[in-house]
């Protein structure tokens, strides 16, 4: 699973990075495509703590408990503005 920024473009970001990492031969936990898990239509996440602490446990559950995933990659970008 490759877990970033989805606001301000990022969710583009993770799908390249999806396919990179899928055409090298990597096992992905494509949590983008799970139902009612795409949350590319908000685009600013800073009023929704709760909603984001949901998305991210969430995501590590999917990880660690249900496909024992070896690598969880982290993407961190500035957003200026």
């Amino acid at each position: 699973m490759v877990c970033g920024s989805i606001g301000y473009g990022g969710v583009d970001k993770i799908r390249r990075m999806y396919a990179v990492l899928h055409q090298k031969g990597f096992d992905i936990v494509d949590h983008l495509v799970r139902k009612g898990m795409d949350y590319s239509d908000i685009g600013d996440f800073r009023d929704k703590k709760e909603l984001s602490q949901q998305i991210v446990s969430h995501d590590l559950h999917v990880c660690h408990i249900s496909t024992k995933s070896d690598l969880l990659l982290l993407f961190a970008s500035l957003v200026r503005g």
